[in-house]
């Protein structure tokens, strides 16, 4: 569970370093939101900050469009999945705006598909991972249970067959005293 978790936090530090490395320190706060919302809660609070910094961050610090796919992605999980088209249009919008070229437009709208791709995909490993580990703890407690139950099955058994082996000896001795010997011998031994 710990090194899924690990995972998850270095290929998103990586994808994100990539623009602290640009220059765009504030993808730092990009990061620290999209493993809260990854990690620890899928809140629309979470969800909304990140709109609100990954907009900052494209638009206000000039930063690439592509860390608009981090908000698609996380999107892609939600009920408004419907959003993600119009948040990829918004990277192409902006990313023509700033270099009026179509090729480097279209290569910052793949880029931003991509990460939009991405980032569900860890999401959902977490969530596996999660699956996983209960799973796993209600199977070992089934387990437990059933080693219980089949233990008291057999303690149960023996002291029926044990218990069934006196009373039939006290019936033997009962009604033929003479063999009360052997009947009871059998029982000790």
């Amino acid at each position: 569970m710990v090194v899924a978790r690990v995972i998850v936090v270095a290929v998103l530090a990586a994808l994100c370093g990539v623009y602290v490395l640009a220059g765009a320190t504030a993808a730092l706060l990009v990061f620290a939101v999209q493993c809260l919302y990854t990690l620890w809660s899928r809140r629309w609070w979470l969800l909304a900050a990140q709109a609100l910094l990954v907009v900052w961050v494209s638009v206000g610090t000039g930063a690439s469009v592509v860390i608009l796919g981090f908000l698609a992605g996380s999107l892609l999980v939600t009920r408004l999945w419907s959003l993600v088209p119009g948040v990829v249009l918004g990277a192409a919008v902006i990313a023509y705006a700033r270099s009026g070229d179509v090729l480097v437009t279209l290569d910052l709208t793949i880029t931003t598909v991509l990460m939009t791709l991405i980032v569900p995909g860890l999401i959902r490993l977490v969530e596996r991972v999660d699956e996983l580990h209960a799973t796993r703890l209600a199977l070992a407690a089934a387990a437990v249970d059933e080693e219980r139950l089949r233990i008291a099955a057999e303690i149960g058994d023996g002291l029926g067959r044990g218990l069934q082996t006196i009373v039939n000896g006290v019936r033997r001795a009962l009604t033929e005293p003479a063999d009360a010997a052997v009947g009871l011998g059998a029982v000790v031994e």
